[in-house]
């Protein structure tokens, strides 16, 4: 995968996805919200390292995860 994490780590329909590098290439903070009406339904923010290229092929796995789904309980 280039630019995106490994399916399972992602959302399969996110309204809002932002991703933010800390180090460009290597580490990177994934966050996926889902929003109705202004509201925010249901949230995820990981931390992600490649083990992949730096520049190329990158492979984007989770480190760790924070997830905020408040109709799944």
């Amino acid at each position: 995968m280039t630019s995106r994490s490994t399916p399972e780590h992602r959302h399969s329909n996110p309204d809002v996805d932002y991703v933010i590098h800390i180090e460009y290439g290597i580490s990177r903070i994934n966050l996926e919200m889902g929003v109705t009406d202004g509201n925010v339904d249901w949230f995820i923010v990981q931390l992600e390292r490649n083990v992949g290229q730096r520049y190329g092929n990158r492979d984007w796995r989770q480190v760790a995860r924070f997830d905020h789904h408040p109709d799944s309980a």
